[in-house]
Order: structure tokens, then sequence, then C-alpha cells
């Protein structure tokens, strides 16, 4: 069995697709397994400065799957295209035989990507005889309707997938399909509310009939059964197709979301294990074998887990380092010792890692370089604490060297400060002052790298080591190093064009972003709904806290979302019993937080001055780092 290699994508976004290039395709329906394509791909000098080599990565969508599988082509010179500000790219590629809907990015799997502002370039393909293949309609209308990974997630567009409904030739497309489509379309287009999709889904179960082998009538009867309220017979769908066929997506899924849905802790414990007993490869395999380790952990289970994972070696990495991390509180640190290491083996085994088929060569790469460099420092802090400074410092070395743009401002300060104590440890204080002197200069500074800096440059001076004037060597540091830590911050920012809409207080006042003109803005899409959102809550009244003084930050904690008539009262009875200071604003219409093209909340922005969206954030992050990390973007967007 193998361990899969899975995105931490609430958190950790692996290449945010907002240049905006221009894209020639010919044929733009090409016939499968014949037909040449031929792309050409122009973009701006400017926003390729920083790429490496780019591809060409095509989603290939089945007539079969819900989620494409990604193959990726390299996009070469196209010396033929002259331009003083942009430069042209080709590329050329057969399509795949089995490729019902085709879309089309951009990008080099680390900072440059771009797939059309979220819309994609599509292709139509043809089977051999020129018509159209299998699955092409529901495959474009699935597309533009419903969730995917964030990697190959389209741009929702309910109205062109009511359009594609209505127009569609495509005979592959059955009834039950259609009929669902008819009835499930509208109201995600908000032209019908809840009850009364409830009764036409109702009518809808009634009058259509499903194939048992159909993953995708499967999934629609499943989603239709929950709407009119019959969860359990949703459920025994889910279960019999799982049964019939184990190994398709739509069963990996039900049985994913069996176990998030679980009542109590023992079914919770039961689903999962059957879970990861299945679906050991699976997308969803690294959040679920976290919470059930965690979950037994907190019931004193430790040695059961570790008896286990030891027997049957197949778990990710950051499971493994919470196993790590759990003996570290203990002091056992043989054993956070051993659970770190199979991190880090886990992380660099080819044999144990999966490529999710979503994810192109060049994106899988670079994602796992992050998790690497992770579960590297993870040994390398194990074996400080054994006092065993030369393994230590070398691990955070290969780290230093080879991984440092795949880790965060915080983590590779932390990095420099680990490697500066190590050396001076070591009784190196010669290199541990340079490389002090190094990290200041260049961005990674923290408190007590710059105390340890002083202690060193005296230490040195004394045994006449060095010359000079410490105020002098330090304020010129400090100064290259502020300019240089703001660089490092601005180099992950987005360029999100501003978003119209209008926001409105508890009392009826109305806001828009007009309001917000020469201020650095942080926004909070959350909903009182939203455990999540409430659980960052703390976190975020500390943050507001640190600038409410600054007239030059505005702070809005828009509320979106809710599914309660009355919005206000909602929000009034929350505040009631959790007395936040922090500016809650109220999207009435959900317009703002559908331009940003939020999909989950919690979801955070940073706009900078211009109203340009700088930086975004999803999920749930722990609340120091949260606070130092947008305490830096809006220090950084502030300097500006």
């Amino acid at each position: 069995m193998k361990a899969i290699f899975i995105l931490l994508q609430a958190l950790f976004l692996l290449t945010t697709m907002l240049n905006a290039g221009t894209m020639q395709i010919q044929p733009a329906m090409p016939k499968r397994g014949i037909d040449t394509v031929v792309i050409q791909y122009t973009a701006s000098k400017a926003s390729l400065a920083k790429a490496k080599k780019i591809y060409a990565i095509i989603h290939n969508y089945t007539a079969r799957d819900k989620k494409p599988y990604a193959v990726q082509y390299a996009l070469e010179s196209f010396p033929t295209a002259k331009s003083k500000d942009s430069l042209s790219f080709i590329a050329k590629f057969v399509p795949k035989t089995d490729a019902a809907l085709i879309l089309v990015k951009v990008g080099d799997g680390t900072k440059y990507g771009d797939n059309n502002s979220g819309n994609y370039w599509e292709l139509l393909p043809l089977d051999k005889d020129g018509k159209i293949p299998e699955g092409q309609s529901l495959r474009r209308i699935i597309s533009y309707s419903e969730s995917f990974p964030e990697e190959c997630a389209r741009k929702q567009n309910i109205a062109l997938a009511m359009e594609i409904l209505q127009n569609n030739k495509d005979y592959s497309l059955t009834t039950f399909q259609r009929n669902f489509f008819e009835r499930i379309l509208p109201f995600m287009a908000k032209q019908i509310d809840r009850d009364s999709l409830k009764k036409s889904m109702s009518a809808f179960l009634t009058k259509n009939a499903v194939d048992t082998d159909s993953e995708a009538e499967n999934r629609m009867l499943s989603q239709a059964l929950r709407i009119t309220g019959n969860p359990e017979m949703a459920d025994s769908v889910e279960k019999q197709y799982e049964y019939l066929h184990p190994l398709d997506e739509f069963s990996e899924e039900a049985s994913a979301n069996r176990v998030f849905s679980s009542k109590t802790k023992d079914e919770f414990i039961v689903n999962a294990e059957k879970y990861i007993n299945q679906y050991p490869s699976s997308y969803s395999i690294l959040s679920i074998a976290e919470s059930y380790i965690r979950v037994q952990l907190k019931e004193g289970k430790l040695a059961k887990l570790t008896e286990r994972f030891l027997r049957d070696p197949t778990l990710p990495t950051t499971p493994s380092l919470d196993l790590a991390n759990t003996f570290l509180e203990l002091d056992s640190l043989k054993e956070a010792l051993r659970w770190s290491e199979r991190a880090v083996f886990f992380a660099k085994d080819d044999a144990s890692v999966v490529q999710p088929k979503y994810l192109a060569p060049c994106e899988f790469t670079e994602e796992r370089r992050k998790m690497i460099a992770e579960a590297m420092l993870a040994p390398a802090f194990v074996y400080k604490r054994m006092k065993n400074h030369e393994k230590s410092l070398l691990l955070y070395k290969e780290v230093a060297e080879g991984y440092a743009d795949k880790l965060d401002l915080l983590q590779m300060t932390s990095v420099y400060q680990s490697m500066i104590e190590l050396l001076d440890a070591l009784s190196n204080q010669q290199e541990a002052y340079a490389l002090a002197s190094k990290a200041i200069s260049t961005g990674y500074m923290s408190d007590k790298i710059l105390s340890d800096h002083k202690a060193l440059f005296e230490y040195l001076s004394k045994q006449d080591l060095i010359k000079g004037e410490y105020e002098t060597e330090i304020t010129e540091l400090k100064n290259t190093g502020l300019k240089a830590k703001q660089q490092l911050i601005l180099e992950d920012q987005l360029s999100l064009p501003p978003v119209p809409g209008i926001l409105k207080t508890a009392d009826g006042k109305t806001i828009t972003p007009d309001d917000w003109k020469g201020k650095v803005v942080f926004i909070d899409f959350w909903a009182t709904w939203c455990g999540p959102c409430i659980r960052s809550f703390p976190g975020l009244q500390k943050l507001y806290d640190k600038y409410k003084s600054n007239p030059d930050v505005i702070f809005a904690v828009v509320n979106v979302w809710e599914r309660v008539e009355d919005r206000f009262a909602s929000v009034k009875t929350f505040l009631s019993k959790n007395p936040y200071t922090f500016p809650i604003l109220f999207d009435l219409k959900d317009e703002m937080v559908k331009g940003y093209g939020v999909t989950g909340i919690p979801s955070k922005f940073i706009l900078d001055k211009n109203g340009i969206g700088r930086f975004m954030e999803v999920g749930l992050a722990e609340e120091q780092t949260f606070i130092d990390q947008t305490s830096m973007k809006i220090d950084a967007l502030l300097a500006q």
C-alpha cells in the first residue's frame, strides 16, 4: 500500500492563478487521438519576470469521473511573435482518446499561474467520427456548477451551465441527468427557494429511474434524497454503489463523507478505520488519518496507535508528525525522533507517494518539496532537543540550502535562529555571527536573532576577532533587512481587481469600497453558523486591537451566507453572547463575497491602498501564526 501526498489546501495555495495572458487554440474542436492542437500563449514580460519554465496544463474530464486528470506540455518560446512588452510561447499536443472535455491553464508550479481569471480555456473535443463524445455536456455543466479541488476549480457560472443544458445537442446527457439539472440549477441561480427545490426534487424522485452503474446518476440520486430530507436512503444508495464499484471516485467520496458526518466518537473511529484500510491512496486520507489519530490520542490510545501504524506503516506525512509531536510533549525524544524521521521518509520516498491525478507534474513537484521541507524541520528540532547539535545543524542547513523557497517568512526565520544557536553551542561563534548578520540583512530577523547577534558581536570583539562599532553595523543591517523583509512579503502578493459591492452596518448605514480608498483593508467573510469562523474570532480581536488606532487600516468583518431571513437579528444575538468589538458589516445580497470568488468560509483578504486584493487566506490558522503573518502583510502594504 502507498501513502498519498495531499495538499493542505485550506492554508497553502499551490499557485495563485491571477496573471492575465491570452491564448489562441487551433482547432477548438479537435478529434480525440487524431488532431494536433496548437496552443499559442502570450503574456507580459513583467508578469513572467519570476516564472520558471512554464507549461500548458491540460485537465482532461472523462465521461466516467467527476475530477479531471492533468497532463502538461512544455510551452516553448515562439520567436516569430515579437513584442517589446510581451512574450509568446507555443505547445502542441494530441487530445487523449478518453477526454470528454478539456480545460487548459498555464503555470510553472511555483509563482506563476494563469487560468484565464478562473474560467480556464476550453476545448470541446470530438470523437473520431466528428461527433460530440459521451459526457461532454455533463462535464461542462458540472465544471461550472459544482465544487472541485482548488487546482482544477473553475469559476462558478450557473447562468452558463443553464444555457448549456438548454441548448446542448449531446445525446449522452440522459433524461435523469437533464431532469436533475433542471431542478438544481434554478435553485443555485436563486430563482427558486429551498422549499420549492424540495418539492421539485420529490417529484423528480417519483418519476425518474437511476442507472445503477452510472456514477454521475448515483451522485445525483444521493443529493436529491438529502435535499428531500432522506439521508438514510441516501446513505443506502451510496453504500450499495460502493459495494458494486468500490474503487470509483463516488464510492471513495461517499465513504469519506460518512467519516466526516459520524454522529458519535465510536462511529467516527469505526468509519475512519474502514476508510484508512480501504482507501490508503485517496484524496481525503490525510485529513481523516489526522482526525483519527487526534481522537485516539485524546482517548489515551497512543500505544494502540503506534502498534497499529508500526504494523501497517501506511501513514501520510502529517499524521506521522502528529505522533512525533505527541511523543515530544511527553518528553519521549527517542520515539519523537522515530516518527519524525518516518515523516521525512514518507515525504521523500517516491514509492510512498501518490500524485493526485488533477495535479500536473510541475505542480506536484513543487508542493512535494514544501512537504519535505516542513517534515525535515521535525527531526531537526528533536535532535536539537537531544543536544545532538551536529545532526540537527545538518538538517537545518539542508532545509536552508535546498528548500528555503518552500517555507514562509516565519518558518525560515525560525530555521536561521536555530542554526545560529547550534553554531554557538558548537563553539563556532564566527560562523554563527556571520549567519546572524545574513539573517538580519535578508529580512529573516526576530528579537532572539537580534539579541544573539549582539551577544556574538560582544564575544568576538573581546576575542579580538571582529572590529568596528556595533550600532553602526546593526543599523545598516536592519535598514537593509527591513527592505528585504518587505520584499519577501510582497513577493507573494496577488493582484485581485477591486470588487464592487454595497455593505450595511448594523444601524443601516451604507459602506462601499470607495470609502476605503487610500487605506489598507482587512476583510473577513464569515457566518454565525460557521464554526471555524467563530474559532478564529479571538485572534481576529487581538489583531484588530493592534491596529484599531491606526487611521490607515480598515477592518471589515463581513457577514455572508446566513441561513435566516433576518441577518441583523441573528448577528445581534451572536454578539450578545460574544462581545467582540471589531466592525461587523453585512453583505445582504452576498454580492461582494461572490465577486471575490469565495467558495468556503472563513475567507480573508487584505487590500492595498488602491483596493487591489494583495493577500488571501482560506480556513482556520493557528492564532499566533495568523496574527504574526497578517501583521507583516498589513505592515508591508502600509509601507508602500
